[in-house]
C-alpha cells in the first residue's frame, strides 16, 4: 500500500481486490482535475473583465486584508499588493471610515480627492460566519464636478444676462409710465425699449439652441448638406451689417457635400460670419471659403479685425466669455455665438481651429471629418 502511486492509479501493478478501489481513485482525480480546471477558468475569466473595468475594484477579506485587487486600483491607490491591510492602502479619512463602514455590516458612499481628481467610492459589506468581507468600488467622477460647475456658472451667468437687458426695460417703461419723461423723449426710450427687448429675445434664442446642442435635442436628421450653399445664406444675413460696418464680405470655395442638420450647420458659420464682422475695423474685410480637403471638407472663417489676445484663446469658446466686457453691450452680442460653434461642431463629429493675432485678425477653421 505504501507503493501504490496515487497519482496514477490505474498504472499500479497490485492485487486484484484494489482493483476497483484504484478504479474510483482515478475517477474521482479526473473529477477533482475537471473542476479544478473549470474553476481556474472562471477565475481567468473573472480577472479579464474586472482587470478591463475602468471603476476600481478591491476585495478585502474577514481579515480586513485585501483579497483582490483590479488595475485600476493601482492607478487610484498605486502600487495593491494582496494580503495589505485596508489601512496601508489608503489613509484617506473618508475611505478609512467607508472601508470601516463596510465591515460593521453597513453600506457606504464617500467622494476622495487625489491630486487633481476625484473619486467616488463605494463599499459594500459580504456576511461571512461572524464578521464581514467588504468589496470597494471606486469611480473617476472629476469631470462630473467640472460639469457641475459648468452649469452652476452657466445658471448663475443666465439670471446676470438675462436681468440686465430687463432691468434696463423695466426702468425705461418706468420713466414713461410716471410720465416722469418729456414728450419728445418717447420715441427714444421706445426706441431703447425695443433694442433691449431684441437683446434679451436674441439671448433667450442662443440659450434655447445651446440647450438643444447639450441635450442632442437639436430638430432635424442628418442629411446631405452643400456646405457652400449654406455658408452663402450665412454671408448673405450678415451682409447688412458688413455694410453698416463698412466691412467686405465675400465667399468662396467649392461645392462640399457633408453628412449634418443643416440649420444647425447655418448657425455655426452664421455665427463665425457675424464675430467677424462685429470685431472687425472700419474697411476690414471677412473672406469665406469652402473646401475639400482629403475625404473631408473645410470651412474657413478669416477676418482683418481687432484679433484676440494669447491669453483669450483658451476661452473664448466658453458660455458668456467675452474677451472685452465693456464693449459687450455696444456690439449687442450674447456671449453664446461660439459656445454654439463649438457644441454644433461636436454633435457633427467636426474640429474647431481658432487662430488669431492681436490686431491683426482671426481665423476660425471649421474641420469635417468624411465629406460625401
Amino acid at each position: 500500500m505504501n507503493n501504490l502511486n496515487l497519482d496514477e492509479p490505474l498504472l499500479n501493478d497490485t492485487y486484484g481486490e484494489l482493483s476497483p478501489l484504484l478504479l474510483r481513485m482515478d475517477r474521482q482525480k479526473k473529477k477533482i482535475g475537471e473542476q479544478l480546471a473549470e474553476i481556474e477558468t472562471k477565475q481567468a475569466q473573472i480577472n479579464t473583465i474586472a482587470g478591463s473595468m475602468p471603476q476600481a475594484l478591491v476585495i478585502f477579506g474577514v481579515n480586513k486584508r485585501v483579497l483582490y485587487a483590479n488595475e485600476s486600483a493601482g492607478a487610484l491607490f498605486g502600487a495593491v499588493k494582496a494580503g495589505i491591510g485596508y489601512l496601508e492602502l489608503c489613509r484617506d479619512t473618508g475611505y478609512i471610515q467607508a472601508v470601516e463602514t463596510a465591515f460593521g455590516g453597513y453600506a457606504a458612499d464617500v467622494k476622495i480627492e487625489t491630486g487633481a481628481k476625484t473619486y467616488r467610492l463605494s463599499v459594500n459589506p459580504v456576511k461571512g460566519d461572524k464578521t464581514y468581507a467588504a468589496v470597494l468600488f471606486a469611480s473617476d467622477v472629476t469631470q462630473e464636478g467640472v460639469n457641475e460647475k459648468i452649469r452652476r456658472e452657466f445658471s448663475a451667468n443666465v439670471s446676470h444676462e438675462l436681468k440686465t437687458p430687463l432691468t434696463s426695460i423695466m426702468g425705461y417703461a418706468e420713466i414713461m409710465h410716471n410720465g416722469i419723461a418729456r414728450q419728445e423723449d418717447y420715441p427714444r426710450l421706445a426706441g431703447q425699449i425695443y433694442g433691449e427687448s431684441k437683446r434679451l429675445l436674441a439671448l433667450i434664442e442662443d440659450i434655447i439652441k445651446l440647450s438643444q446642442l447639450d441635450e442632442g435635442e437639436m430638430q432635424g436628421a442628418f442629411a446631405p448638406v452643400d456646405l457652400l450653399a449654406v455658408a452663402r445664406k450665412a454671408a448673405d444675413s450678415c451682409r447688412k451689417k458688413a455694410e453698416a460696418n463698412d466691412v467686405q464680405l465675400a465667399v468662396a470655395g467649392e461645392t462640399c457635400i457633408v453628412s449634418g442638420i443643416e440649420g444647425t450647420l447655418f448657425e455655426m458659420i452664421f455665427n463665425l460670419c457675424d464675430n467677424a464682422v462685429t470685431y472687425n475695423k472700419p474697411g476690414g474685410s471677412v473672406e469665406v471659403s469652402v473646401e475639400k480637403s482629403g475625404n473631408g471638407a473645410v470651412v474657413s472663417v478669416r477676418d482683418t479685425g481687432i484679433g484676440i489676445a494669447p491669453e483669450h484663446l483658451d476661452r473664448v469658446f466658453e458660455r458668456f466669455y467675452r474677451v472685452d466686457k465693456s464693449r459687450s453691450k455696444e456690439t449687442g452680442g450674447t456671449g453664446l455665438g461660439l459656445s454654439i460653434v463649438k457644441h454644433g461642431a461636436l454633435l457633427h463629429h467636426a474640429r474647431v481651429d481658432l487662430a488669431s493675432r492681436l490686431g491683426e485678425g482671426t481665423t476660425v477653421t471649421l474641420v469635417f471629418g468624411n465629406a460625401l
